[in-house]
């Protein structure tokens, strides 16, 4: 096992060297393949540079196109009775055609102009990417594709080839299965991945999967190379945190260790549960004489329970004539900690000792975790620091999802309490957004914390759209840009007309839609607005269909 100062230099070299183990079996029907790919390394020019070569864990520093992957891998196709006398309908010349042609189809899609931020991340692959299949074995199950494995691993130690890393993608197993499978996993540094977009509900047809597999399995090689291993090395990297020790979401484990951090810091008591949702609080042993004062589920359920973390909704249903707008709202959580009027602990103070104190003597939630929770803000303040001055990609993605973080029970420093404090101070602000929306003359018709749509005195879009920049600008300079309200981020995403609403499943209207005409009716109704053309579709959603026979014709 490596230590973190040999990761700090072994990860930074230019050139890789570990193992990919990607496992995708169908969970009904046990077909799949198991594959087990050498990272021999690679190469790339840095972008402005002809001299220096990229670091893989670095692709997007790399020119467009020119970061090369390279590796070699032994593949098993997963088929009962396919040892003996099956069909084998696939060959290792088909194995790299159906991989030069998955690499020729995510590059071009990643250089088209109106490709999605997801898309772009491979651009800065090379068509010189090579994947070379040297083996390529047909077996009755897993197990036996697992043991092969195991033996390459074996042939690989006994060259004593220094350091290397192993890399997963499995499906189906958990880590303490693949360990018992393959022993020689406790050989090797251990780095789970997240898996490649559209792999969660895995499945293959049952006739001709095995093209279908290695397509998969090839894509989650690429998807490593270009996003997800540099994702998790940036991760490491920013919080000084072994590679290994990152676990399946590299943001709740990068939060959890960070709070922890500054909690030892300021010398707070840890609260660390391996039980999900449900806060270490030493409350087992409280007793009474003979007879317990209460029972720690029942005191558990009293002091840390989430039934009163409930998200306010607002309706207003009704027919509106006028232009309706529909907007998004983003970094309500951030603008919540950032926000010092926002809630009564930005009034405590602290003994020497850190123990927060208030003239009113406060109690409930706000005085339990006082301390932790100005903590949080305090490290929401540093990834501010950091995603603002430093451009850093890991603080942005923290903050985007400091909300899910703070309220998931996946976290080990999970406290209810903190949810609800946070949920509290974004009440606070989301009812302020709303009186300033009101304020300046709009209607709420329906909002919700990431969600709010809002009726406008305006029947044509052109002026609709110049309200509502309006008045998002004039609410950002109200709330001064740099805490509270001037943090919340409202992107107008839809525009409505002659609007029906009475709830979020039911709800009907006229839709600008900004696309082009897909028939003769919508050109000739499509009219044109600052260069970009604008199709009314009618949209009717009520959720009576949803009870409603079907009939088949």
């Amino acid at each position: 096992m490596l230590t973190s100062p040999q990761w700090n230099t072994f990860i930074v070299a230019s050139l890789i060297v570990g193992f990919f183990l990607f496992e995708g079996l169908s969970p009904k029907s046990k077909l799949g393949i198991v594959a087990l790919f050498f990272l021999s390394g690679g190469s790339g020019e840095c972008s402005g540079s002809t001299d220096e070569l990229v670091d893989l864990t670095r692709p997007w520093k790399s020119s467009s196109c020119r970061l090369e992957l390279s590796a070699s891998c032994h593949i098993w196709l997963v088929k009962p009775g396919s040892s003996s006398n099956g069909q084998r309908s696939l060959s290792i010349k088909q194995c790299g055609s159906i991989f030069s042609q998955l690499l020729s189809q995510i590059i071009a899609i990643s250089n088209q102009e109106h490709a999605s931020e997801d898309q772009r991340q491979y651009s800065c692959i090379s068509h010189d990417s090579k994947c070379t299949v040297d083996n390529l074995g047909f077996v009755d199950n897993d197990s036996v594709a697992f043991a092969q494995v195991n033996d390459a691993l074996t042939s690989y130690l006994q060259e004593k080839r220094g350091p290397t890393f192993l890399l997963t993608n499995v499906l189906t197993k958990q880590l303490p299965q693949l360990r018992k499978l393959v022993p020689n996993f406790s050989e090797f540094p251990v780095i789970p991945l997240p898996k490649s977009p559209g792999s969660s509900s895995y499945s293959l047809p049952a006739l001709n999967w095995e093209p279908i597999a290695m397509q998969n399995c090839f894509e989650a090689f690429i998807y490593m190379g270009a996003v997800s291993f540099p994702k998790r090395a940036s991760y490491a990297r920013f919080g000084n945190i072994p590679i290994a020790n990152l676990g399946e979401d590299e943001n709740i484990a990068l939060y959890d260790i960070t709070l922890a951090r500054q909690l030892r810091k300021s010398r707070s008591l840890l609260w660390s549960s391996v039980a999900q949702g449900s806060p270490d609080l030493g409350i087992g042993l409280a007793e009474a004489g003979e007879t317990p004062i209460e029972s720690s589920d029942e005191l558990t359920a009293s002091m840390w329970g989430e039934a009163e973390a409930i998200n306010p909704v607002l309706r207003n249903p009704g027919s509106y004539r006028t232009l309706c707008a529909e907007i998004d709202v983003h970094n309500l959580a951030i603008a919540a900690l950032t926000d010092s009027s926002g809630s009564q602990l930005a009034n405590f103070k602290a003994n020497d000792n850190g123990t927060p104190i208030s003239a009113c003597i406060a109690l409930g939630d706000e005085m339990a975790c006082a301390v932790p929770f100005q903590l949080l803000r305090a490290l929401s303040a540093s990834w501010l620091k950091e995603a603002n001055e430093h451009n850093s990609v890991v603080a942005d993605e923290l903050l985007h999802q400091l909300y899910r973080l703070v309220c998931s029970p996946e976290s080990y420093l999970h406290d209810p309490a903190i949810h609800r404090v946070l949920q509290t101070s974004m009440r606070t602000l989301f009812f302020k957004l709303l009186g300033e929306l009101q304020h300046l003359g709009a209607i709420i018709v329906f909002a919700t914390f990431g969600r709010i749509v809002i009726a406008t005195s305006k029947t044509d879009i052109s002026t609709a759209q110049e309200y509502t920049e309006f008045i998002i600008t004039t609410i950002k300079k109200r709330g001064g840009g740099e805490e509270g309200l001037g943090r919340v981020a409202l992107s107008p995403t839809k525009y409505w007309n002659h609007y029906l609403f009475i709830d979020e499943e039911n709800y009907g209207g006229v839709h600008y839609q900004q696309r082009e005409p897909e028939t003769d009716d919508e050109a000739n109704w499509a009219f044109e607005l600052h260069e970009d053309t604008i199709v009314p579709t009618v949209v009717s959603s009520w959720n009576i269909v949803h009870y409603l026979a079907r009939y088949h014709t």
